[in-house]
């Protein structure tokens, strides 16, 4: 009691509060604010990778950052309600069909592979023309770089799903994208047999409505690792696949 209560007690006692006029006190306050804004935002603008990496792996320190977290949750809390997600999502080009040409049923099956990594910073992308290359596989090779694409954020529960669906970065809903069938659905609709393998934190919703697949330390022992896979076992499941389907 004395430690803990008593002593803190009279330190209290002790301390003088100088009074001010509410004019002088507001601009005070206004004044350590801001700048204690500012020597933040600077101090986050020099170490922004390694911030927007631990606030993406652990969401949780997005509470414990005060004032912040009272301030968006009290927000949060008043904000309108929002009307609840549809149990089941809305169509999207439900009669979309293959063109004549490509529904012949003469022709060579055809089979396209879209290979989705996503985020990938475009200063720091080798056919872009940074300084270190980091695409020496596919320069020389018969690719087409479009260099002008901007992710709709920076994490892949954004980026991702907003790539498959019919709305850009500058038209961005997340409701709307949550709540409507994405590309792979089209293609679906099509007639087109639509596959989704999955090696790291899983589609998004994304492949809900097609078959999909996410490989297992079981199925490739050597390629999987703390409960994720290296890109490597994508291409042996590829593989795989194609064994099965002797038209390709």
């Amino acid at each position: 009691m004395i430690v803990y209560a008593a002593i803190p007690s009279l330190f209290v006692i002790w301390v003088r509060i100088k009074r001010e006029s509410l004019l002088r006190s507001v601009l005070r306050r206004a004044v350590v604010v801001l700048a204690s804004t500012l020597v933040l935002s600077g101090f986050i603008l020099l170490t922004f990778q390694s911030v927007s990496a631990l606030m993406r792996t652990h969401h949780e320190l997005r509470f414990l950052v005060t004032p912040g977290n009272a301030i968006v949750s009290t927000v949060q809390a008043l904000a309108p309600a929002q009307a609840p997600l549809p149990d089941k999502k809305i169509p999207l080009e439900s009669d979309a069909k293959l063109a004549d040409e490509a529904s012949n049923g003469n022709s060579k099956p055809k089979l396209l592979v879209i290979v989705v990594g996503e985020t990938m910073r475009a200063a720091n992308w080798g056919l872009n023309g940074y300084e270190r290359q980091t695409t020496p596989k596919l320069n020389g090779r018969n690719v087409i770089n479009f260099p002008h694409v901007t992710s709709c954020g920076t994490s892949t529960a954004v980026s991702l799903p907003c790539m498959f669906s019919p709305l850009g970065h500058d038209d961005y809903d997340e409701r709307y994208i949550k709540s409507h069938e994405s590309l792979l659905d089209v293609l679906k609709h099509a007639g087109i047999d639509v596959e989704w393998f999955d090696n790291q934190s899983g589609c998004k919703g994304v492949c809900e409505g097609v078959e999909n697949e996410t490989l297992s330390l079981q199925s490739f022992p050597d390629l999987c690792a703390s409960g994720r896979c290296y890109d490597e076992a994508l291409v042996e499941r590829l593989k795989d696949e194609l064994k099965k389907n002797s038209g390709f």
